[in-house]
């Protein structure tokens, strides 16, 4: 009969280190899925703020062809991913 209760024990532990072991690999997943791009928004903030002070058209054109608007949707779809995940 300890044979039996040895065998459910070792499978109890078994069990146990499973759960633990997807507990951590869900915290780590998690710890990497939050926005860590935060140096790519400083950039794009430090070339906004460097635009001229010009109100002059040719400076006006210039300023908007350098500004870069085409991950704007996409930031937008992760952020919306983001908060229906919660």
């Amino acid at each position: 009969m300890q044979l039996v209760s040895r065998k459910n024990f070792l499978i109890f532990l078994a069990a146990i280190l499973v759960v633990a072991l997807a507990y951590m690999a869900m915290t780590l997943a998690r710890q990497r899925s939050t926005p860590s791009s935060s140096t790519s928004y400083q950039k794009e903030i430090t070339n906004m703020e460097s635009q001229s002070d010009s109100d002059r058209v040719g400076d006006i054109e210039k300023d908007l062809n350098e500004t870069d608007l085409s991950d704007v949707d996409k930031e937008l779809q992760d952020i919306d991913k983001e908060l229906n995940t919660y």
